[in-house]
Protein backbone atom coordinates (compact mmCIF):
# COMPACT_ATOMS: atom_id res chain seq x y z
CA UNK A 1 0.00 0.00 0.00
CA UNK A 2 1.43 3.24 -1.27
CA UNK A 3 1.05 6.76 0.43
CA UNK A 4 1.42 9.92 -0.74
CA UNK A 5 0.81 13.41 0.43
CA UNK A 6 0.44 16.54 -1.93
CA UNK A 7 1.15 19.73 -0.61
CA UNK A 8 0.71 22.85 -2.50
CA UNK A 9 1.48 26.42 -1.32
CA UNK A 10 -1.11 28.71 -1.09
CA UNK A 11 -1.25 32.17 -1.64
CA UNK A 12 -0.73 34.45 1.76
CA UNK A 13 -1.57 37.96 3.13
CA UNK A 14 1.29 39.51 5.14
CA UNK A 15 1.08 42.72 6.65
CA UNK A 16 3.10 45.77 7.55
CA UNK A 17 2.44 48.25 10.38
CA UNK A 18 5.51 50.96 10.99
CA UNK A 19 4.85 49.73 14.48
CA UNK A 20 5.33 46.04 14.16
CA UNK A 21 8.41 43.86 14.65
CA UNK A 22 10.07 42.52 11.74
CA UNK A 23 11.24 39.40 14.58
CA UNK A 24 14.97 38.43 14.62
CA UNK A 25 17.33 36.61 12.20
CA UNK A 26 17.01 33.11 14.18
CA UNK A 27 12.52 34.00 14.30
CA UNK A 28 11.83 36.24 11.73
CA UNK A 29 8.03 37.59 11.56
CA UNK A 30 6.51 35.83 8.41
CA UNK A 31 3.67 39.01 7.97
CA UNK A 32 0.96 36.81 8.29
CA UNK A 33 -0.55 37.57 11.44
CA UNK A 34 -2.38 40.81 11.37
CA UNK A 35 -2.13 41.47 14.88
CA UNK A 36 1.80 40.51 15.02
CA UNK A 37 2.37 42.79 11.61
CA UNK A 38 5.86 43.11 10.04
CA UNK A 39 7.58 47.03 10.84
CA UNK A 40 9.20 47.33 7.21
CA UNK A 41 8.24 46.70 3.90
CA UNK A 42 11.08 45.55 3.03
CA UNK A 43 10.75 42.54 5.12
CA UNK A 44 7.68 41.26 4.03
CA UNK A 45 8.79 41.71 0.51
CA UNK A 46 11.65 39.38 1.77
CA UNK A 47 8.66 36.61 3.43
CA UNK A 48 6.48 37.03 0.07
CA UNK A 49 6.22 34.13 -2.12
CA UNK A 50 4.59 34.75 -6.18
CA UNK A 51 0.99 34.92 -5.39
CA UNK A 52 0.84 36.91 -1.96
CA UNK A 53 -0.84 40.53 -1.08
CA UNK A 54 1.35 42.44 1.08
CA UNK A 55 -1.17 45.14 2.67
CA UNK A 56 0.70 48.03 4.54
CA UNK A 57 -0.96 50.27 6.98
CA UNK A 58 -1.17 53.99 7.34
CA UNK A 59 1.79 55.45 8.40
CA UNK A 60 5.48 56.65 7.16
CA UNK A 61 8.05 54.05 6.43
CA UNK A 62 11.62 54.81 4.99
CA UNK A 63 14.30 53.30 2.83
CA UNK A 64 17.40 52.01 3.98
CA UNK A 65 20.49 54.23 2.50
CA UNK A 66 21.75 52.78 -1.00
CA UNK A 67 19.14 50.01 -0.82
CA UNK A 68 15.83 49.45 -2.34
CA UNK A 69 12.63 50.24 -0.70
CA UNK A 70 10.14 47.75 -2.35
CA UNK A 71 12.44 45.03 -4.51
CA UNK A 72 8.81 43.27 -5.88
CA UNK A 73 9.18 39.44 -6.41
CA UNK A 74 7.21 37.88 -8.94
CA UNK A 75 3.34 38.02 -8.43
CA UNK A 76 3.05 39.71 -5.26
CA UNK A 77 0.57 42.51 -4.92
CA UNK A 78 1.42 45.66 -3.08
CA UNK A 79 -1.51 47.98 -1.06
CA UNK A 80 -1.30 50.77 0.60
CA UNK A 81 -3.77 52.48 2.53
CA UNK A 82 -4.13 55.56 0.14
CA UNK A 83 -1.51 57.93 -1.31
CA UNK A 84 -2.39 60.17 1.93
CA UNK A 85 -1.62 57.55 4.09
CA UNK A 86 0.88 55.29 3.23
CA UNK A 87 4.15 57.40 2.45
CA UNK A 88 7.44 55.58 1.72
CA UNK A 89 10.82 58.13 2.06
CA UNK A 90 13.41 57.15 -0.02
CA UNK A 91 16.82 58.25 0.50
CA UNK A 92 20.07 57.95 -0.95
CA UNK A 93 20.67 55.94 -3.98
CA UNK A 94 18.03 53.85 -3.49
CA UNK A 95 14.88 53.04 -5.64
CA UNK A 96 11.23 53.46 -4.27
CA UNK A 97 10.40 50.35 -6.22
CA UNK A 98 12.07 48.44 -8.12
CA UNK A 99 10.67 45.34 -10.48
CA UNK A 100 13.29 43.75 -12.10
CA UNK A 101 14.23 40.21 -13.65
CA UNK A 102 13.42 37.92 -16.18
CA UNK A 103 11.48 35.30 -13.52
CA UNK A 104 8.83 38.09 -12.94
CA UNK A 105 6.49 36.17 -15.38
CA UNK A 106 3.10 36.72 -13.10
CA UNK A 107 1.04 39.90 -13.01
CA UNK A 108 2.53 42.86 -10.55
CA UNK A 109 0.43 45.64 -9.05
CA UNK A 110 1.08 48.42 -6.41
CA UNK A 111 -1.16 50.38 -4.94
CA UNK A 112 -2.58 53.07 -2.74
CA UNK A 113 1.28 54.46 -1.82
CA UNK A 114 3.42 57.96 -2.31
CA UNK A 115 6.71 57.40 -2.77
CA UNK A 116 8.53 60.48 -1.27
CA UNK A 117 12.22 61.78 -1.82
CA UNK A 118 12.75 64.58 0.84
CA UNK A 119 16.74 64.47 -0.75
CA UNK A 120 15.59 64.17 -4.78
CA UNK A 121 18.48 61.79 -6.10
CA UNK A 122 16.70 58.33 -6.51
CA UNK A 123 14.41 56.73 -8.99
CA UNK A 124 10.48 56.13 -7.77
CA UNK A 125 9.98 53.37 -9.67
CA UNK A 126 12.53 51.27 -12.06
CA UNK A 127 10.62 48.52 -13.64
CA UNK A 128 14.05 46.51 -15.98
CA UNK A 129 13.52 43.41 -17.90
CA UNK A 130 9.62 43.01 -17.03
CA UNK A 131 8.21 40.18 -19.08
CA UNK A 132 4.60 40.52 -17.07
CA UNK A 133 2.41 42.61 -16.26
CA UNK A 134 2.23 45.30 -13.96
CA UNK A 135 -0.11 47.63 -12.94
CA UNK A 136 0.30 50.92 -10.75
CA UNK A 137 -2.79 52.16 -9.31
CA UNK A 138 -3.33 55.35 -6.67
CA UNK A 139 0.56 56.20 -6.36
CA UNK A 140 2.09 59.28 -5.91
CA UNK A 141 5.68 60.03 -7.32
CA UNK A 142 7.71 63.13 -5.70
CA UNK A 143 10.45 63.94 -5.97
CA UNK A 144 13.64 61.90 -7.33
CA UNK A 145 13.53 61.07 -11.26
CA UNK A 146 9.75 59.47 -11.45
CA UNK A 147 9.00 56.14 -13.09
CA UNK A 148 11.48 54.67 -15.83
CA UNK A 149 10.61 51.90 -17.43
CA UNK A 150 13.96 49.47 -19.30
CA UNK A 151 12.91 46.00 -20.76
CA UNK A 152 14.08 44.08 -23.78
CA UNK A 153 10.90 41.87 -22.98
CA UNK A 154 6.93 42.22 -23.77
CA UNK A 155 4.73 43.55 -21.62
CA UNK A 156 2.46 45.77 -20.22
CA UNK A 157 2.15 48.55 -17.65
CA UNK A 158 -1.36 50.01 -16.75
CA UNK A 159 -0.54 53.46 -14.42
CA UNK A 160 -4.18 55.20 -13.26
CA UNK A 161 -5.07 57.31 -10.89
CA UNK A 162 -1.06 58.08 -10.54
CA UNK A 163 0.59 61.18 -10.51
CA UNK A 164 4.22 62.25 -10.94
CA UNK A 165 5.10 65.00 -9.23
CA UNK A 166 8.34 67.53 -8.95
CA UNK A 167 10.80 65.01 -10.71
CA UNK A 168 14.51 66.35 -10.71
CA UNK A 169 15.14 63.48 -14.02
CA UNK A 170 12.95 62.25 -16.76
CA UNK A 171 9.67 62.15 -14.96
CA UNK A 172 8.72 59.11 -17.18
CA UNK A 173 11.36 57.49 -18.73
CA UNK A 174 10.62 54.27 -21.13
CA UNK A 175 14.10 52.58 -22.70
CA UNK A 176 12.11 49.89 -24.10
CA UNK A 177 13.54 47.75 -27.18
CA UNK A 178 10.63 44.77 -27.39
CA UNK A 179 6.59 45.45 -28.11
CA UNK A 180 5.04 47.25 -24.94
CA UNK A 181 1.15 47.59 -24.11
CA UNK A 182 1.35 51.02 -21.90
CA UNK A 183 -1.66 52.33 -20.89
CA UNK A 184 -1.71 55.25 -18.88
Amino acid sequence: VACGFVFSASAADRFVDDAGDDGTLEIPNDCTNEVTKCATIAHALEQAQSGDSVFIDSGTFSSAIGGDAMLVKNGVQISGAGQQNTILNVTGSASGALVYGPDNTMAISLEGLKVSYPSGAAVGMWFGDVPSAVTVDDVFLTGGSGLNVASNAQFVLTLTNSTLSDCTGAGFLLAHTGAEDISL
